[in-house]
């Protein structure tokens, strides 16, 4: 398991970095790359700020009209499928869509008519909508659409897909089924970017694998022996796959700032995840990005004594915006059938938390794209993390919000959690954070004198209190809903591969964070 987690309250540790690149063992282990990690954190300071104009560029610019009608056509066709299917929905439920509709509204006056009738003694009502077959049909046909339409679309999908705790757990089940099955590029067209890149394959290679370990929607990751005799994955970007991403980009956030006024899909808040997916896809567009975050994961998990973590090391001078060669780890992946991969999966989802949770609360910078695909049970017996194309960030003000609202989660405070998130910039400035705190406490205190048999699925109860945040203008903010969906999507693998043992516990997170929040002295986020 390791050495236990240091929790360092953010602002404690100043100067982590610079101070890890010169003392690093992990860096020195591979010829020349503290000298490489110093020129590269200089020059992705341009390079980031560039990606995330492009982003602003591409939800706000116009869209690439060709490309609109193509998809038009399809979005068209398959709504045309989604009204057939919301009339077998209604026949199977025996309830009408205009019934179905009326409830919705009804249901959605919140939180003045539901606060009211709780406090008079009434029972809480499940809301209508978000499980029934009219919204499971709906997810169902959009799902079959992204597929439809191609890797980029079915790549968002799989975000949907993997936003348990941030969308009804039906719509998140249906998302998940996304397939991301793309074939191969020619081989031959792959060796034309590396040349392209690089120079002569052969200068730097002396065996290069044709046929690709992986293949996904904006890459494909070779196998291969540098001239030293390092074995070594190339991970490659498909020719031309910037251009084709970006006009799907634009032309999805445009169709999501449509969907979002039709009251069918309102609930899946399309728009947010557009805009999210939009800011991670262009920085995943450039390998340089990439081999930063690499770097400075590895510091962090050097730095907090988890020396059981591999991450590949990024081969200086062999990493382009295209390309990015790296040290090849061998291993099995959790997702695969395979006896040593599940050996262990409660110390393997530990490695996963604490990428996600002590990474951003210690160092601010985490891992935002775990899956069972990217962690590797390592034939060492340490564990390996891979793909590092989306990483979150946290300045030291929000990592201290952060840091109290983990705390609060803990202790049970919920002011503290609305005042926490408020801090975090998940609602409007001037929102009430007092009134909105009383108003989800009326709804947890009448949760808990409930009957548990009437209650039934506890779930649908709780999906008051969303639409209580919503109703204050709940919005979280891109790097808050990256930790979000990662740490959710880790536990929940924990409760399904090793329900008796919490890997939330186990970090050590939580047992510190229990401590008492003064003893600690959590200040403001501007404090």
């Amino acid at each position: 398991m390791g050495p236990a987690p240091r929790l360092t309250v953010a602002g404690s540790n100043p100067g982590w970095r610079e101070r890890a690149l010169g003392t690093s063992r992990w860096l020195a282990a591979q010829e020349g790359l503290p000298e490489y990690a110093r020129a590269l954190f200089s020059t992705n300071v341009l390079a980031r700020n560039a990606a995330a104009q492009r982003a602003r560029d591409l939800l706000s610019g116009p869209v690439p009209v060709r490309r609109l009608l193509q998809v038009g056509f399809e979005v068209f066709a398959q709504v045309l499928a989604l009204g057939l299917d919301l009339r077998d929905a209604s026949k199977s439920s025996e309830t009408g869509i205009r019934s179905w509709v009326a409830d919705r509204r009804r249901t959605g006056t919140l939180p003045d008519r539901m606060l009211a009738r709780i406090e008079a003694g009434g029972a809480l009502e499940k809301p209508e909508g978000d499980t029934s077959p009219f919204t499971l049909a709906t997810a169902r046909r959009l799902r079959i659409c992204l597929e439809t339409l191609g890797p980029t679309y079915v790549k968002f999908g799989q975000l949907l897909g993997s936003a348990h705790g941030l969308l009804p757990e039906e719509v998140v089940a249906e998302f998940s089924r996304c397939h991301d099955e793309v074939r191969p590029h020619p081989t031959s067209d792959i060796i034309d970017v590396i040349e392209a890149d690089l120079g002569p394959l052969a200068h730097d290679f002396s065996f290069f694998d044709a046929d690709p370990l992986a293949s996904a929607s904006i890459a494909q990751v070779h196998a291969a022996r540098l001239r030293s005799g390092q074995e070594v994955a190339v991970k490659v970007q498909r020719p031309n796959v910037r251009r084709r991403l970006e006009a799907d980009v634009a032309v999805l956030h445009r169709l999501a700032t449509s969907a979002d006024a039709v009251e069918l899909l309102d609930t899946l808040n399309l728009v947010g995840m557009s805009t999210l997916f939009c800011e991670t896809v262009v920085e995943e567009l450039d390998f340089r990005l990439e081999a930063e975050n690499m770097i400075e994961l590895a510091m962090a998990f050097e730095e907090s004594g988890h020396l059981d973590v591999r991450v590949p090391h990024p081969v200086p001078g062999l990493v382009t915006e295209r390309v990015l060669v790296m040290e090849r780890l061998h291993g099995s992946r959790l997702g695969e059938a395979s006896d040593r991969a599940v050996e262990d999966p409660a110390a393997l989802l530990r490695v996963g938390t604490r990428a996600v949770l002590e990474a951003a609360l210690t160092y601010g910078v985490f891992h935002a794209d775990m899956h069972a695909g990217n962690m590797l049970a390592l034939d060492d017996g340490t564990h390996g993390l891979l793909d590092y194309g989306i990483v979150g960030r946290f300045d030291e003000a929000q990592r201290w919000a952060l840091g109290r609202w983990i705390a609060s989660l803990a202790t049970e405070d919920l002011p503290l959690q609305i005042e926490a998130l408020g801090q975090l910039g998940a609602f409007p400035p001037g929102t009430d954070l007092g009134t909105l705190a009383d108003q989800v406490e009326v709804v947890l205190r009448k949760i808990e004198t409930e009957d548990p048999e009437r209650l039934g699925d506890i779930a649908h109860d709780f999906e008051l209190i969303a639409r209580i945040l919503s109703a204050h203008g709940l919005r979280l903010p891109t790097e808050l809903a990256l930790f979000l969906k990662n740490l959710l999507h880790v536990t929940g693998q924990a409760r399904q591969l090793a329900p008796d043992d919490d890997p939330m516990e186990a970090s050590g997170i939580l047992p510190v964070a229990r401590s008492p929040i003064n003893d600690r002295d959590w200040p403001s986020a501007h404090g």
